[in-house]
């Protein structure tokens, strides 16, 4: 997910260089919203690691609702380029 997250980055800034955009401030906010619940979402995977499994229980929750916010704001953004 680090990847797609790195390469939406990517063509954000290439087609704001292309199309000679300014990146406004909603899109900045839905790109640290972002980046913000993708760290959260790889907090919760580490913790995970090495979970037995009443830890991993007591996070599945966590990371479920992490995964969840963070493909929403991933498709937020990306329908700002389509």
């Amino acid at each position: 997910m680090g990847q797609k997250l790195a390469a939406l980055t990517t063509r954000m800034r290439t087609l704001f260089a292309e199309e000679n955009i300014e990146m406004t401030e909603q899109l900045k906010i839905l790109k640290h919203q972002a980046e913000s619940q993708f760290e959260a979402v790889e907090r919760v995977l580490e913790q995970l690691k090495t979970a037995n499994d009443e830890t991993w229980q007591a996070h599945k929750k966590d990371f479920e609702d992490g995964w969840e916010n963070l493909s929403r704001s991933m498709k937020n953004i990306i329908a700002r380029f389509s």
